[in-house]
């Protein structure tokens, strides 16, 4: 008899700043900003997610959120690892 589980994770984060700040810049105009994310990751190396966050470039600005996706897929050992992925901002 062959048993076989197969395992994967799903967490989640949400995250609140007086500012979002990227590379130096402020990408909420100097205002609050709420964030938050969903990942799921397999046991054998596959995973994806997503991101978004409030933005506003100028008082004007038509976007008001930014919307990230990714997937991909690792691997490797304790000498070599390795990660081939997409992501989409």
């Amino acid at each position: 008899l062959v048993s076989s589980s197969a395992f994967a994770e799903v967490t989640a984060n949400v995250g609140i700043s007086n500012n979002y700040l990227w590379r130096g810049l402020t990408q909420s105009n100097n205002e609050a900003q709420v964030s938050g994310g969903l990942d799921f990751a397999a046991e054998n190396g596959f995973y994806i997610g997503t991101w978004a966050s409030n933005v506003e470039y100028a008082s004007d600005d038509t976007y008001s959120y930014e919307h990230d996706v990714y997937f991909g897929y690792a691997g490797g050992d304790d000498d070599f690892t390795w990660d081939v992925g997409w992501l989409y901002y």
